[in-house]
């Protein structure tokens, strides 16, 4: 690789947390890299979208059970929607007592785990939900996941669950925070990649704001059949049953 290219993609984000003082921090960052000259930035191409339908990719495997990802496009990195998203993703899996837990722990007994999440890059994000489940009862938690997904769609989150998981996020998040080295990660990734820091209580105001009708407008934005798509990974499941199920 040409060194001008990599020289011009780097970029580096020093961030000091602690018992610090500025000064000694900026003697030494200027000591070590004063000799280092900016380069001018390549932007990234954007990402083009041309999925009509849903998509899936099983790979066979002998297991003992079945791990699968169902995924959704989201939103970018810079989009004021996915506080709702991170709320959303909560009401279906953070904890004990979330939808997709108690439906396929606690009620269907088909998993041992079960997860949500909403990764956002620069201009494009991934919703996914992901489980190892059963065998042969893949057909049956794809549907029930997708079921609690297009449920999102049509009903209003109540006010309690609302407010329970938006606490539950608040308090881990805090949890993460407690050492040096998390503040340094927390502040530095915002900086790198969105050029702006929010604080903690900034990010958990935004949390609080998101309401029930913020979550089935997200919710019907993101779960759609042209922005669905899963990977698996177990004994093959039959491909026109698997597409048929496929449907949000």
């Amino acid at each position: 690789m040409n060194n001008k290219i990599v020289f011009a993609i780097i970029l580096t984000v020093i961030v000091v947390a602690g018992g610090i003082r500025e000064k000694d921090v900026l003697i030494e960052v200027n000591k070590i890299f004063r000799k280092l000259k900016n380069q001018t930035k390549i932007g990234k191409l954007k990402t083009v979208v041309k999925q009509k339908t849903s998509q899936f990719l099983q790979k066979e495997k002998k297991t003992d059970q079945t791990h699968l990802v169902i995924g959704f496009r989201s939103f970018s990195l810079f989009d004021k929607r996915n506080p709702t998203l991170a709320v959303l993703s909560s009401i279906l899996s953070s904890g004990m007592s979330s939808r997709l837990f108690q439906k396929l722990r606690e009620e269907l007994g088909v998993c041992y785990y079960v997860r949500a999440s909403n990764d956002p890059s620069t201009n494009v994000g991934c919703f996914d939900i992901s489980a190892g489940v059963t065998n042969s009862r893949v057909l049956e938690v794809v549907g029930e996941i997708l079921k609690e997904c297009r449920r999102l769609k049509t009903e209003l989150v109540s006010k309690s669950e609302l407010e329970k998981v938006k606490e539950y996020i608040i308090g881990n998040s805090k949890m993460s925070l407690e050492a040096s080295d998390d503040i340094a990660n927390f502040l530095g990734g915002q900086e790198i990649l969105k050029h702006e820091i929010k604080s903690p209580e900034e990010k958990f105001k935004q949390i609080r704001a998101v309401s029930a009708e913020n979550i089935k407008r997200v919710a019907n934005e993101i779960f759609k059949n042209n922005k669905l798509n899963m990977a698996l990974i177990g004994p093959k499941v039959d491909p026109k049953k698997l597409k048929n199920t496929l449907k949000i």
